[in-house]
């Protein structure tokens, strides 16, 4: 998971990586900071969250935050800044990979939750 602040990578800690639950935590709509039968976020807010399918790199982030930090990067031929984006946003090879390791992940985290639900309905 990456943070950003005004365009800004922040750095995170992540104390615990269970994400394998829907981030739904039993309601409708994400749920953001949820514990098990906790209300998630309480009385915090969120600004301007997007979600998007795949990951961005640094320079995506701070060209929507400021609006030309891509331009800028091209125009410099910032080699380490472009580098993240190519491969993220351009490069097929690496969009092919990233297809093929979501439907693999998709195909096995499927008979697990079909199984779970098998057994919470004999329960």
């Amino acid at each position: 998971m990456s943070l950003f602040l005004n365009g800004k990578p922040m750095r995170v800690e992540i104390l615990r990586n269970r994400l394998s639950k829907s981030p739904q935590n039993g309601g409708s709509g994400i749920s953001f900071g949820a514990l098990f039968r906790s209300t998630g976020l309480k009385d915090g807010l969120l600004d301007d969250l997007r979600v998007y399918n795949r990951p961005l790199a640094a320079i995506e982030v701070r060209q929507e935050f400021d609006g030309h930090a891509l331009e800028d990067a091209i125009a410099r031929r910032d080699a380490d800044a472009l580098q993240p984006y190519f491969l993220s946003a351009v490069d097929d090879s690496v969009m092919h990979a990233r297809a093929q390791v979501s439907e693999a992940v998709k195909n096995t985290s499927r008979p697990a939750m079909e199984s779970r639900k098998r057994a919470s309905w004999r329960n």
